[in-house]
C-alpha cells in the first residue's frame, strides 16, 4: 500500500487502544498511579491531534477524488479498510464507513460490479457492527435497516451469479445473502410479529441458493454448509421471542421452526465451538421441549434448576456466562409462571439466584473481556427488572462503568462530590430549595451518566473526532428507559437527572431534545448536577485525553457568562461564595486524584 499516512494512522490507533484499555496492573501508590495516568491521557491526546490532521489534510482531500481516484488509489484505500476492519475488535468502523462510503460512489458511477458488491457488503457489516454493539437505544433500529438495505443491494446480484467472473465478489454475494435474514431477525425485537414472515422467505431463499447444484459446482470450495449452519443459528435466536410468553401464549408454529433447525444444526456438531457453549445446547433444547408440548413446565423448571446449580462460580468463559445471564434470567421467567409455587417459596428460589448471579458479576477477575461482560449484565439486568431491587440494579450498572472506563467511573464519583459541596452551600443558605435528602441527591448525581455503559464499547475507543452518527449514540446516554420502568421515587429521581443533565438551564438546546427540565419535578438538582459535571469534566486533569483542562476560576467565569441561559443563575450567584469555591479547588485537586486511586484499588483487588 502506497499510501504514505496510513501506517502512521494505523499505528496512531492502535497505541491509543492499547492504552485506553490497558488493564491497571495492582501495586501502584496513589502518586504513580496519578502520574501514569495523566502520561497516558497525555499520549492519547496528542495521538488525537496527529490523527484528526492526518484525516483533515491526507485522507479526506484524497476522498475528495471521488470518480477521479486512480485504480491504485482506490485499491490502496481499499486495503486500509482491511485494515481497520474486524470482524471481533475493529480499529475504526466509523473510519472504514466514511471510506467505503467514497468508494461505493466511485464504484456506481463506474459501474464497476466487482467494487459494488465489496464495498455495499463491507458498508452493510459495519452497520450491523453498530447495530450489535450499540444497546438500548433508538438508533439500534435504524443501524439494522442501514445493514439490511445494503446487504439487499448486494444480494440482488445472485441472478448475475454465473456472470461474475471474480470470485472474491460471488463469496460477497453470498455473505450478502445470508445477513439479509439476519438482519430481517435483528429487527424482530421492536417489530416481531410483521418481521417474521420477512425473516423466513429471505431464509429459505437462502438455503434455496446454497442448496443448489450448479451454485455449488460453481464454487465448489465455498464453505457450503457452514453457511446453512449459520441459517439454522439465526432460526434458533428466535428463541428469544418465544421466552417472553408461556406456552399457552407462545407461537406453536414459530416453535416448530425453531426446532426443526435446531434437530438440522445439532447433527453437525459446530455448536463445540466457543461461539455455541455446551449451555446453550442444553438450554436450547429444555426450551424447545417446553414449548413444542414435549415437556411440562415442572420437568422444564427442574432442568433448568438442576443446570443452574451445576454452574461454577468462578467460570468466565462463554459457557460460564451463559449459565449466569441466559439461563438464569430464564429460570426467573419460567418461575414467575408456576402458579403452584407459594409467593414466599418463589420469592426465596428468586433471590436466591439474583444473589449468587450478583456475586459472580461482582468477582470478575480483570483479564476478563468487558465487551462480553458488559453484553451480559445488561442482558441479565434487562431480564429481571421486575425482580431485581433498586440497590442491585444501581450496583451493577456502576461497577460495570467502573470496569468499562476507569475515568468515566471516577467522572461519576467526582460529579456526586461536587454536587455535595453545592447542595450544601444551599443546605445551609436555602434549604427550602433542596427537593430531597442529601443521600438521594448524591445517589442521582453518581448515575446522572450510568448509561454510558451501553454505548462505551462502541465509541469510546474512538482516537479521532466523533463523526456526528457516533455522537447521536453517545447522546443516548442521557435517555432513563430501564429506570422508569421501576416503581420507586429514586429511580423517578434519577431518570430525571439522566434526561436532564446535558439540557441547558433554560430548556432552548442541548439534549434530549423533547425533554422540558424546567417542569420536571427535581428541576434544581438538575440544575447543580448540570453545573457539577461541566466543573469536573472541564478541570480534569488525570484521565481524559479529548480536550484542554481549565482552572476552577476559568469554569466559574463560563458560568457567570452563561447563566440564565446553559446554566442557572441562582447557582452562578452561589459560585461567587469564596469557601465554596475553595471547597470545590479542593475537591478538583487532592481530591480528584483521591478517587482515582480508590477506583483503581477497588477495580484491581489492590489492598
Amino acid at each position: 500500500m502506497s499510501l504514505s499516512f496510513a501506517e502512521k494512522l494505523i499505528n496512531n490507533i492502535k497505541e491509543f487502544r492499547a492504552l485506553e484499555s490497558a488493564t491497571l496492573d495492582s501495586g501502584y501508590n496513589k502518586e504513580d498511579l496519578i502520574a501514569y495516568l495523566q502520561q497516558r491521557a497525555a499520549r492519547n491526546a496528542e495521538i488525537m491531534a496527529e490523527n484528526n490532521a492526518i484525516l483533515n489534510d491526507e485522507l479526506r482531500p484524497l476522498l475528495a477524488k471521488e470518480v477521479n481516484l486512480t485504480p491504485e488509489e482506490a485499491e490502496d484505500l481499499f486495503t486500509l479498510t482491511q485494515q481497520l476492519l474486524d470482524f471481533h475488535t475493529s480499529l475504526d468502523a466509523g473510519l472504514a464507513l466514511e471510506i467505503h462510503q467514497t468508494l461505493l460512489a466511485r464504484a456506481l458511477q463506474l459501474d464497476d460490479i466487482d467494487d459494488i458488491v465489496h464495498n455495499r457488503y463491507c458498508i452493510g457489516f459495519i452497520y450491523q457492527q453498530m447495530h450489535n454493539y450499540v444497546l438500548h437505544h433508538n438508533n439500534r433500529l435504524k443501524f439494522a435497516n442501514l445493514a439490511l438495505t445494503m446487504y439487499q443491494q448486494g444480494a440482488a446480484y445472485t441472478s448475475r451469479y454465473f456472470d461474475v467472473q471474480n470470485k472474491t465478489t460471488r463469496k460477497y454475494i453470498v455473505r450478502c445473502l445470508g445477513n439479509v435474514y439476519s438482519m430481517h431477525g435483528a429487527t424482530r425485537y421492536n417489530q416481531p410479529g410483521r418481521v417474521l414472515p420477512f425473516f423466513l422467505s429471505s431464509l429459505n431463499a437462502a438455503l434455496r441458493f446454497w442448496n443448489n447444484e450448479e451454485v455449488r459446482a460453481k464454487d465448489p470450495d465455498f464453505p457450503w454448509e457452514t453457511y446453512i449452519n449459520n441459517a439454522h443459528q439465526n432460526m434458533i435466536a428466535w428463541l428469544d421471542e418465544l421466552r417472553a410468553n408461556s406456552v399457552e401464549q407462545c407461537d406453536i408454529s414459530l416453535a416448530w421452526h425453531i426446532s426443526n433447525s435446531f434437530d438440522a444444526f445439532n447433527k453437525t456438531n459446530v455448536h463445540l465451538n466457543k461461539f455455541w457453549p455446551i449451555a446453550r445446547t442444553q438450554y436450547t433444547q429444555i426450551a424447545i421441549d417446553y414449548y413444542t408440548g414435549a415437556t411440562t413446565q415442572n420437568a422444564t423448571l427442574n432442568k433448568l434448576r438442576d443446570m443452574f446449580e451445576e454452574a461454577v462460580d468462578d467460570d468466565y468463559t462463554d459457557n460460564g456466562q451463559f449459565y449466569m445471564t441466559r439461563l438464569s434470567s430464564y429460570l426467573i421467567t419460567q418461575l414467575g409462571w408456576d402458579k403452584d409455587i407459594p409467593e414466599a417459596e418463589l420469592n426465596k428460589e428468586i433471590e436466591h439466584i439474583i444473589r449468587r448471579v450478583l456475586t459472580y458479576f461482582k468477582n470478575v477477575p480483570g483479564g476478563v473481556s468487558k465487551t462480553e461482560i458488559n453484553r451480559n449484565i445488561i442482558i441479565f439486568m434487562d431480564s429481571i427488572m421486575r425482580y431485581i431491587n433498586f440497590e442491585d440494579y444501581i450496583y451493577l450498572l456502576l461497577k460495570f462503568t467502573s470496569f468499562s472506563h476507569l475515568p468515566t467511573y471516577v467522572h461519576s464519583i467526582q460529579v456526586k462530590n461536587i454536587t455535595e459541596i453545592i447542595a450544601g452551600y444551599f443546605q445551609q443558605h436555602a434549604p427550602h430549595r433542596l427537593p430531597c435528602d442529601m443521600e438521594l441527591i448524591s445517589q442521582a448525581a453518581l448515575c446522572h451518566d450510568i448509561n454510558k455503559i451501553y454505548y462505551a464499547n462502541t465509541v469510546a475507543l474512538s482516537s479521532r473526532k466523533l463523526y456526528d452518527f457516533e455522537f447521536d449514540i453517545i447522546k443516548e446516554h442521557a435517555r432513563a428507559d430501564n429506570l422508569q420502568k421501576i416503581d420507586d421515587e429514586r429511580a423517578r429521581c434519577i431518570s430525571e437527572i439522566i434526561m436532564g443533565h446535558h439540557k441547558w438551564y433554560d430548556s432552548t438546546k442541548g439534549y434530549l431534545q423533547n425533554y422540558d427540565n424546567r417542569a420536571a419535578k427535581y428541576s434544581f438538582l438538575i440544575d447543580i448536577i448540570t453545573v457539577a459535571d461541566s466543573i469536573d469534566a472541564a478541570t480534569d486533569t488525570v484521565g481524559r485525553s479529548y480536550a484542554n483542562t481549565l482552572t476552577i476560576e476559568q469554569v466559574i467565569a463560563e458560568i457567570h457568562d452563561q447563566a440564565g441561559t446553559r446554566y442557572s443563575p441562582e447557582i452562578a450567584e452561589a459560585l461567587n461564595d469564596p469557601a465554596l469555591v475553595e471547597a470545590l479547588r479542593h475537591c478538583i485537586t487532592e481530591g480528584r486524584r483521591e478517587a482515582y486511586h480508590a477506583a483503581y484499588l477497588d477495580i484491581s483487588g489492590a489492598v
